[in-house]
């Protein structure tokens, strides 16, 4: 019922409820789209089952939502790195996995949703990625969010959004040494 009201662009408010439940059926869309490339997921199965059984949400998940009105009314684009503040790599380990860090851009109607998840010590999403027009879902940061949002994102800014992680690493205080070993 939820989403109905979003796909009819009704103008509602989302209480604290309505943010969890969406925040989990969103991560929930996300942990299983991960898994459509071989190799590159960021969740691991211990997460994954605390999700399914308990409905936890992972702890390094950030959660967006937007509005667009363009006449896309799904997308999908999910972008998986390595990322390691230290010479010593990633930490924690990646315990078997080759990627702890990803963004995914999709869209559900006029949604535009938006996850970032990164298994990185010391590294709070929240705080790196300039996500101005967005609305943070999960964590909650509000006890309540009114939609429609002022702003309505243009094509330009999803775009921008979801190719942050990828922008990432032309900045100038990154360094990129290639692709991880196999083992």
């Amino acid at each position: 019922p939820l989403l109905v009201r979003f796909l009819r662009d009704e103008a509602f408010t989302l209480s604290e409820s309505d943010q969890r439940m969406l925040s989990r059926w969103i991560a929930m869309k996300s942990i299983t789209g991960e898994h459509a490339e071989k190799d590159t997921h960021v969740t691991p199965t211990a997460d994954r089952v605390l999700l399914w059984s308990h409905q936890r949400i992972p702890s390094y998940f950030a959660i967006y939502l937007g509005r667009q009105l363009t006449e896309s009314n799904t997308a999908w684009l999910r972008i998986s790195q390595t990322l390691a503040l230290s010479k010593d790599g990633p930490i924690p380990a990646l315990d078997g996995l080759k990627r702890n860090f990803q963004s995914i851009a999709f869209l559900c109607g006029p949604l535009f949703l938006y996850v970032l998840a990164a298994r990185v010590d010391n590294f709070d999403v929240v705080d790196r990625f300039r996500l101005k027009h967005l609305v943070r879902l999960w964590p909650i940061e509000n006890l309540t969010i009114s939609w429609p949002p002022e702003h309505t994102l243009t094509p330009k800014e999803m775009g921008r959004y979801a190719y942050a992680l990828d922008d990432m690493k032309s900045r100038p205080n990154v360094r990129y040494g290639g692709d991880l070993p196999e083992n």
